[in-house]
């Protein structure tokens, strides 16, 4: 059966990310009543912002059905996802890192044992992937694939670590999850609108479909996470969503369906907060295996009166309102695209820096459920 992107293949479209999203609530949900028997169980200390013991490895819920709905898709939609052998090295790899998440939320990985083990999957996926897009560089238009391949290995291993790292607040790494998603499936829709492509064009390349089953499960994820959250996402959770971000947006930029500079703006306040925060802490010293709360949405948390969904809220307000339209306007504006990259960073490091200082000199609350 070979579909166009009719009514009967969007049909599908709209089944599958409907299965999607009851899919991962519904095993959310399950976990959340069996994860403490299987000691997946995040209990309070001084580095926490929750203060009973919540359930952790929903990720899983949100993988499972990733996976199922993606070999759904391939299976009843009658397209043969491109390029065929990427996507399904992507599904292995996700689940190889969705695997040692749930290990590590069960025992405790050690922390060079944990990146050991990153290293060798984000080599893995920059071979599979290989050669990445060298043209349409920020600031450098095009690069050498000897300068830009360790670029994207290095960028690989940051973006999982800063994703877990801010994944510490009810619905915060869920909603950016989600949001990324939504984003990119937008800037698809509005480079092919003004390249004169068919939208489905860009259903028969991995990254489409596989952005649609990510929000999908995101948001079903989202429902029993939000705060107060029934259950955790967990290292399995934040540590394969990241992944599957990273990757999916390398693809779009090799398909010309997406820009460095689009991805780079949409995932500019996780980038920034996780990145300014490490800087400080060498700046100061401070043992880097060692847990913290520097965060900006940690302090914002600890020394307001905002709960955790507000602070959430804040994240979610700033990605569709400021990062979502630069985004969508460095497609439209291409010549430009650097420009508005720097503009991104620029608003959004002093939006979270003047965050920081405001809230530096109060009092810290007690932490609250």
């Amino acid at each position: 059966m070979n579909l166009t992107f009719n009514e009967s293949f969007a049909g599908l479209i709209a089944s599958i990310a409907f299965l999607a999203f009851c899919l991962s609530y519904v095993l959310a949900r399950a976990l959340a009543r069996v994860s403490p028997y299987l000691g997946l169980v995040d209990k309070p200390n001084s580095r926490s912002s929750h203060a009973k013991p919540t359930p952790r490895g929903g990720g899983i819920a949100v993988l499972v059905s990733f996976i199922v709905c993606t070999l759904f898709f391939q299976l009843f939609s009658g397209v043969n996802l491109q390029p065929e052998v990427l996507w399904i090295e992507v599904l292995a790899v996700t689940t190889l890192i969705g695997t040692m998440g749930a290990v590590d939320d069960v025992m405790g990985l050690s922390p060079k044992l944990r990146l050991l083990l990153q290293t060798v999957f984000a080599l893995l996926s920059i071979y599979a992937i290989h050669p990445m897009p060298t043209t349409g560089i920020p600031f450098f238009g095009e690069l050498p694939i000897w300068i830009i391949t360790p670029i994207g290995l290095l960028g690989l291993m940051w973006w999982l670590n800063l994703y877990n790292f801010m994944d510490g607040l009810d619905g915060l790494a869920s909603s950016q999850t989600l949001y990324m998603c939504i984003s990119g499936l937008l800037g698809i829709c509005l480079l092919a609108t003004t390249q004169g492509i068919e939208i489905g064009h860009h259903m028969k390349q991995f990254y489409g479909p596989l952005l649609l089953v990510l929000a999908s499960c995101s948001l079903g994820f989202i429902v029993i996470n939000w705060h107060p959250a029934r259950i955790f996402l967990g290292d399995s959770g934040s540590l394969s969503q990241a992944y599957l971000l990273f990757m999916l947006a390398i693809a779009s930029i090799s398909q010309a369906a997406l820009t460095y500079q689009f991805w780079l703006i949409v995932g500019a306040i996780f980038v920034l907060d996780a990145t300014y925060t490490l800087a400080q802490r060498i700046k100061r010293k401070a043992k880097l295996s060692v847990a913290h709360r520097d965060h900006t949405y940690q302090r914002l948390f600890d020394n307001t009166e905002l709960k955790q969904h507000h602070v959430t809220s804040i994240y979610i307000l700033w990605n569709f309102l400021v990062l979502l339209p630069l985004s969508l306007l460095s497609l439209i504006f291409k010549d430009h695209s650097d420009h508005l990259l720097i503009l991104a960073y620029w608003v959004t490091f002093i939006a979270l820096t003047s965050m920081r200082r405001k809230v530096s000199s109060k009092t810290k609350k007690p932490t609250q459920i």
